[in-house]
């Protein structure tokens, strides 16, 4: 986990809620919007699991 990212996990009824921090000096704009595309990619493939076509990158 880089230094000054937070994520935090919650469960919700039958679903899971994720919040997501940063404290700019530690984790700059530019790292969170990397770290946002690699989560987002991530997201989608595991969301795809048992469908018979992967969503498209």
């Amino acid at each position: 986990m880089p230094q000054g990212l937070f994520i935090g996990a919650t469960r919700y009824g039958a679903g899971i809620r994720l919040a997501f921090g940063y404290h700019r000096h530690l984790f700059g704009r530019t790292a969170a919007a990397a770290f946002a595309q690699v989560f987002r990619a991530a997201f989608d493939e595991l969301a795809a699991i048992g469908r018979e076509t992967p969503p498209a990158r």
